[in-house]
């Protein structure tokens, strides 16, 4: 299902706003290492029905975030008006479905990770565009030296969900390594925080 991020119900500027992901289902345990959801915005995941959304983040990870922060109501059923129900117990959907869901089920899925060594680029991370397209709509992006699942297509695009892709190049210079095939301190985490909102990203 589809999710629609809503804050402006909490502060009235939201040029800026967003909403943290959650690792667990607890307030204060917010992943700081993951892009938040923009106001404005729709995220994909499944209603947990105890104020929860399950959603699948950058690295094929499942965070949560919440529904109501201080009583208001911030995260929205894009598809309320028309009455569908969300309940992952009525549909009978868990967060490790919404995640194969990202991938069919003939994908080849493996673990890559973004590397910039050899690009040296300035920008802390790489855009996520909604199509094959370097000058498509961006959709946030994941921070240099993390670890991402998805698809190699061969086309110089890494899949990682439904209308998610990463280039594989940037100026003919390979960014995207299979974990597999690279060393420990190769696939080890760049240190420092990932890319916020609003943050450059590599073209």
């Amino acid at each position: 299902n589809i999710f629609s991020v809503d804050c402006s119900a909490l502060q009235q500027d939201t040029s800026q706003a967003a909403v943290e992901f959650r690792r667990t289902k607890d307030y204060g345990d917010k992943d700081f290492e993951t892009i938040p959801v923009m106001h404005d915005s729709t995220v994909r995941g499944v209603d947990e029905g105890d104020g929860w959304i399950c959603v699948v983040a950058d690295g094929g990870k499942a965070r949560y975030l919440p529904k109501f922060i201080n009583g208001a109501q911030i995260v929205f059923l894009q598809e309320q008006a028309r009455g569908k129900t969300l309940s992952a117990k009525e549909q009978g959907v868990t967060a490790s479905a919404v995640i194969e869901e990202l991938f069919n089920s003939g994908d080849e899925v493996e673990e890559f990770v973004l590397d910039n060594s050899v690009l040296q680029a300035t920008s802390r991370g790489c855009k996520i565009r909604v199509s094959k397209d370097t000058d498509a709509e961006g959709a946030g992006g994941i921070p240099w030296g993390q670890a991402v699942r998805g698809v190699d297509e061969g086309d110089g695009w890494l899949r990682i969900g439904p209308g998610r892709y990463i280039p594989t190049e940037s100026g003919g210079i390979r960014v995207v390594r299979r974990k597999a095939e690279m060393t420990q301190s190769e696939a080890a985490p760049t240190s420092g925080e990932g890319p916020s909102p609003g943050m450059p990203v590599a073209e």
